[in-house]
């Protein structure tokens, strides 16, 4: 799988992002009274509150919050999906 498209479309200061919403949504998974369905909307409000301390105020803040919350979605899935394959 080619990850150019990370560096391509994401600066730099938000990468730390990634890992931390993978962690974070990893930990609500395990907690029992949340619902599988509020851990995306949950990632996605801290990575766009994290890159607005990160970069500033801005839409380019809230943009780099996105696009890192659905990296961090989306490794959480190609983990999913390889562990359900192999």
């Amino acid at each position: 799988m080619d990850m150019e498209w990370i560096t391509e479309y994401l600066i730099g200061e938000c990468y730390v992002v990634i890992p931390a919403l993978y962690i974070i949504g990893a930990a609500l998974k395990r907690i029992p009274k949340v619902p599988d369905w509020v851990i995306p909307f949950a990632l996605g409000a801290l990575s766009i509150a994290a890159c607005l301390c990160l970069i500033g105020p801005g839409i380019d803040a809230v943009l780099q919050g996105v696009l890192c919350a659905g990296a961090s979605v989306y490794a959480n899935q190609l983990v999913k999906q390889g562990r359900e394959r192999g």
